[in-house]
């Protein structure tokens, strides 16, 4: 039985796949290792600290403020935003503040 050219070019791409696949799978783990440190670790950084900036701070005081205005002034579903707005504020500072007295950032 005769190979055709196709054939042949089928057979050689398919005994290549599983070592370029190795090769990327492989690429995180050594990056890793030259590193020495997670990936990760970065990302969450600089999440934490917008969360807890000056700046997300003052814009939760804005939230509050604006959402007291419309509590105070009687305005429909009034109340439900004002505790969407101290339930996320509280979510979002108390999480950061949480997870640094658990794992001593």
């Amino acid at each position: 039985m005769r190979f055709t050219s196709q054939q042949k070019l089928l057979s050689s791409i398919l005994k290549i796949i599983p070592i370029v696949l190795v090769l990327i799978l492989a690429a995180p783990a050594h990056a890793l290792q030259i590193s020495g440190g997670d990936p990760w670790d970065n990302a969450v950084g600089v999440l934490q600290q917008a969360f807890t900036s000056t700046i997300a701070r003052g814009l939760s005081l804005v939230a509050i403020v604006i959402g007291g205005l419309g509590f105070a002034h009687g305005e429909p579903g009034a109340k439900r935003n004002m505790s969407g707005i101290l339930f996320g504020v509280g979510m979002a500072v108390g999480a950061v503040n949480f997870l640094s007295w658990l794992f001593g950032a």
